[in-house]
């Protein structure tokens, strides 16, 4: 999945993940975040949410294929769990999902490469380490 991201923006996509800011699975963020300097890196845009719990897992391409569903993007949701998705193709459906995910976005935090560097060493000590089981959580 990371690698279709850097992809993306290779070809000149724009890219913006919006993820929690708070998890109820601390493990699994720690995990997802081990990647965050990659993602920067490569030109993703990432926004932490700072609402009390982000719990969509929604997508939008191109302003008019939109994906709700309950499926997250890691190994175990994609491959093992009992997860759904539906796929809407709808220019007037993906306006409105686009508006709430602006909204959103004014209630996030824009990462960038920089002040992703200067986390504390601990929590990068986490990420790495949660990151092993990765395929687990």
């Amino acid at each position: 999945m990371i690698e279709k991201l850097e992809g993306a923006v290779g070809r000149g996509v724009r890219v913006r993940l919006l993820v929690p800011g708070e998890s109820d699975v601390p493990a699994a963020s720690y995990a997802g975040r081990a990647f965050f300097s990659r993602l920067l890196k490569a030109g993703v845009e990432i926004y932490t949410y700072l609402g009390e719990m982000l719990h969509a897992k929604t997508y939008l391409f191109d302003e008019s294929w939109s994906i709700i569903g309950s499926t997250n993007l890691d190994y175990q949701s994609l491959r093992y769990n009992d997860e759904g998705n539906i796929g809407i193709l709808d220019v007037s459906f993906a306006s409105k999902m686009n508006g709430i995910f602006e909204e959103d976005l004014n209630h996030s935090v824009k990462r960038d490469v920089e002040g992703w560097r200067k986390r504390p060493f601990l929590e990068k000590i986490k990420e790495h380490f949660f990151a092993l089981f990765r395929k687990r959580l």
